[in-house]
């Protein structure tokens, strides 16, 4: 049996969660699973450091109300997902729900490992997981925190898996994005989300799970790609 544990995120977490977000965007938006050249140029090597910030600061810090989780096989980072407040239920046009889920994420290196799809050739991949895992703050910058109650600890989930041979990798896949999902907003919790236009298989992994276009859209300015927004 294997287990899939899925807990809050950690301030050691903050390098492999940030690959895994960079690695599932770029996923997205080349449509399948193989892995481009893409992490290699200093664009993307920028966009990688920028997000391990991110997660490192927000772990540190969070906001009222942030929830960030990541999922786990023994110690490897699978996945993660992350859900902030709003501005506040019907305060703007863009805000019609007080949670809004940034997304669930699979680290697309994990999913080569297990089966589903291969990296593309002639390519350096992300720099293992496995020798990043010792990070233990290295060059991020540190925020200031002046005054902060710290999160009451959540109790982890757990999910044993058949032995393998018993589920597909995609299943072991949809499984951890299911946990994740159920993890940051547990008890179909309100909120809304939104997904790439062209990105029809988080469409509909959010509708098997209760979220629903609304027919509201607007542009990502650094991508430049059209956005829609889902709720539930």
């Amino acid at each position: 049996m294997m287990d899939l544990m899925v807990r809050l995120a950690e301030r050691t977490d903050a390098v492999a969660a940030g690959i895994a977000q960079l690695g599932s965007l770029c996923r997205s938006l080349e449509g399948g699973w193989e892995l481009s050249d893409a992490p290699n140029t200093p664009e993307m090597a920028w966009a990688q450091d920028r997000l391990i910030q991110r997660w490192h600061d927000r772990i540190v810090a969070p906001q009222i109300g942030e929830r960030l989780a990541v999922a786990m096989m023994g110690h490897r980072l699978v996945g993660c997902a992350s859900v902030k407040p709003t501005e506040g239920e019907g305060r703007t046009i863009t805000d019609v729900r007080r949670l809004e889920l940034e997304g669930v994420w699979i680290d697309p290196q994990f999913a080569i490992e297990i089966g589903v799809g291969a990296p593309a050739p002639n390519r350096q991949s992300f720099i293992p997981l496995w020798e990043r895992s010792e990070w233990g703050g290295g060059d991020l910058v540190q925020p200031e925190i002046e005054t902060l109650d710290p999160l009451e600890p959540d109790a982890a989930s757990v999910t044993l898996l058949p032995d393998s041979g018993v589920l597909s990798p995609k299943q072991i896949i949809e499984i951890a994005r299911v946990r994740l999902l159920e993890y940051v907003l547990p008890g179909l919790a309100p909120a809304q989300t939104w997904v790439w236009r062209e990105d029809g298989e988080s469409r509909d992994f959010y509708r098997d799970n209760g979220f629903t276009l609304d027919g509201m859209s607007r542009l990502e300015p650094e991508l430049g790609v059209e956005m829609l927004r889902l709720v539930r």
